[in-house]
């Protein structure tokens, strides 16, 4: 079961704000679904990316914490530390996201008024978020008159309503909301008690950093759910209404125990597919589209032959763990371990517009890290690498015998990744011209050149990918 992470506390000033909303909160409210806590309302970034916050440690739900995210496509996602999505936010906005992620959250206040947000799993950091807060006449304002409203007035709809009306109008939200449905079909209703203006913030999304902070971005809805485009933090309560089932506590089942297992031997991007197949059938598969990359540590047979077998795996296990590390950080899945090299596919178990361009940076950051990785350690102990990479069809399921299977990927995209990796040098990436032609907006190749391939009565144009940075 996920561990929910407690915020590191600062000074403190914040928690106790989120402390005396807490006890505050009237016992008809208690009565429904709530939560109490802070949040950022939204912060846009000059990619077009939005980032939102809930850190709720009181409520029906428990404590919890969530981070949202919505592309410049205007996609949703959720990464959540509850144990269930179902105990966090996508209990309530599940119907309009793409996706939600079972994560760890990290939220480290750095003094009264800057606050560090991480969201990662077992070895990605999908977010790196920092928020700084200020102070504005206009906010002051609203927190002055939210303390002066009388407490049977603070759970009022109507009256809360025409606040969020002045608050939308002094600061330019563009039509926030303090009630409304949410678009699971919940009645909600919003009690911010402190509000701060978002003065400056930065964030990197998977390693990429998603550019300068705009103090006035896009209004976006779910269901009546407004984010405001002034981005602002907030220290209230929510409830819900209308609870589509009732909260029980989540028991983990045996389901759970081996897909925990299962992740140390599947890359954990798969493993509800490896599950789903195994309850489905033995054998069968699926096509989809995929960039597949197979890298190779140069050389390594060499070095294997003057060292003791346990140093060789010693040395083998810490640079495979500089590739993998960079193919999760790009979203790409590990499929197999080839005795010195490695599989993996991006687009097989989530596709992404982008799969081929993430597959093309993963390659030429591998490289770049395993050159860092080098420098610490002897030079008879240094390794190169060398990756091919090709974009298409590939059929992903199992294979084998009923009582051994392997989840694998198969098809003419993959036998032609595997025959361009090995006309790779070390140090080199080479690339199909469908991959050349994929990611030709932002990155370079040069050195063209046609190849056999076996199985192929054409040659196929390979080209070397270039890092221009």
């Amino acid at each position: 079961m996920q561990t929910v992470r407690q915020p590191s506390r600062g000074d403190g000033t914040i928690e106790r704000r989120v402390d005396a909303v807490h006890g505050a909160i009237p016992e008809h409210i208690r009565a429904t679904e709530w939560a109490a806590g802070y949040g950022v309302l939204g912060v846009e970034f000059a990619s077009g990316d939005l980032l939102a916050l809930r850190h709720f440690p009181h409520g029906t739900l428990g404590a919890y914490s969530t981070v949202w995210h919505r592309t410049v496509d205007g996609v949703w996602r959720m990464y959540f530390d509850a144990p269930h999505p179902d105990r966090a936010c996508p209990r309530y906005f599940g119907d309009a996201l793409f996706d939600v992620e079972r994560a760890s959250i990290d939220l480290t206040w750095i003094g009264p008024r800057e606050l560090r947000v991480r969201a990662f799993r077992r070895h990605l950091v999908d977010v790196e978020w920092t928020v700084a807060l200020g102070s504005s006449p206009s906010v002051s304002l609203l927190n002055a008159a939210s303390r002066l409203l009388p407490p049977g007035a603070a759970t009022n709809p109507t009256v809360l309503d025409a606040m969020a009306r002045c608050a939308d109008v002094l600061l330019g939200m563009g039509g926030f909301a303090a009630t409304g449905r949410s678009p699971n079909g919940q009645r909600f209703m919003l009690r911010p008690t402190w509000m701060a203006p978002v003065v400056q913030s930065s964030a990197r999304l998977n390693g990429a950093p998603l550019g300068k902070f705009l103090p006035s971005g896009r209004t976006s809805r779910l269901g009546d759910f407004v984010i405001p485009r002034r981005p602002l933090f907030a220290v209230g309560w929510a409830s819900f209404g209308d609870a589509p089932v009732a909260v029980e506590d989540v028991v983990p089942d045996a389901g759970d125990e081996q897909g925990a297992l299962l992740s140390k031997y599947v890359c954990q991007r798969l493993v509800s597919r490896v599950m789903d197949a195994s309850q489905r059938g033995v054998f069968g598969g699926e096509r989809t589209f995929a960039t597949v990359m197979f890298v190779d540590i140069t050389g390594f047979t060499h070095l294997a032959e003057r060292r003791e077998p346990e140093e060789v795996m010693q040395i083998l296990n810490r640079n495979l763990a500089v590739v993998v590390d960079t193919i999760f950080r790009y979203d790409g899945a590990v499929l197999k371990f080839l005795g010195d090299g490695v599989l993996a596919a991006f687009g097989v178990h989530r596709q992404r517009p982008d799969d081929v361009q993430r597959a093309a940076v993963a390659a030429l950051e591998i490289h770049a890290n395993i050159r860092a990785a080098q420098v610490t350690v002897p030079e008879d102990e240094r390794i190169r690498v060398s990756i091919g990479l090709q974009c298409g069809d590939v059929v992903c399921g199992n294979i084998g015998h009923r009582e051994r299977l392997d989840f694998t990927i198969i098809g003419d995209t993959v036998n032609v990744a595997q025959r361009i990796q090995s006309l790779a040098h070390g140090g080199e990436t080479l690339v199909s011209s469908d991959v050349a032609a994929a990611t030709a907006d932002g990155l370079a190749v040069e050195d063209a050149r046609d190849v056999a391939v076996k199985g192929r009565d054409k040659p196929v144009r390979v080209y070397r990918l270039v890092d221009t940075t």
